[in-house]
């Protein structure tokens, strides 16, 4: 059970059918929810923010929790993870990317994208009771022919 916040227009579905039975997604968006309803792999979609999709999750109701590229509309992480933590089931995972910087905290830059240190974000994984499992520094997209500074991040919950 995948539980994709911020799928968009459902591109990790994609990526994932092969390991995947049960695909849910959560988007703000209702252009988007449309796109991913297109790709007819998602079980279930729903129109939300991510952190009120997590909260209508029963407890331990996903094995996987996946945000690719959705983390930079999230300013304060700690009560999206804390979520996280609740929906995952014992050994469940959460994976997500990040745009990150060289200081301390969180900014935002001029496209209106969050970007988290990487500090930040092992004390909010910390924080939230999840095992960090990888925080690597790998870009998840291109601005301007360059690659825009990223994490992607892995942690679980034991």
């Amino acid at each position: 059970r995948l539980l994709d916040v911020g799928c968009g227009t459902g591109l990790a579905a994609v990526a994932f059918t092969r390991s995947v039975d049960h695909f849910i997604g959560v988007d703000l968006s209702p252009r988007m929810i449309e796109r991913a309803r297109a790709t007819s792999l998602y079980a279930e979609l729903e129109v939300a923010d991510m952190l009120q999709g997590l909260r209508a999750r029963p407890d331990a109701s996903a094995d996987l929790i996946l945000a690719a590229d959705a983390m930079v509309y999230v300013a304060d992480l700690p009560p999206l993870l804390a979520e996280a933590h609740r929906v995952l089931v014992s050994g469940g995972l959460l994976a997500f990317t990040a745009e990150t910087h060289g200081g301390k905290g969180v900014v935002i830059g001029q496209g209106l994208r969050y970007a988290h240190s990487a500090a930040y974000v092992r004390d909010a994984v910390d924080g939230a009771g999840l095992e960090l499992a990888m925080l690597e520094n790998l870009s998840a997209r291109n601005e301007d022919s360059a690659p825009v500074p990223g994490l992607v991040v892995v942690a679980s919950k034991t």
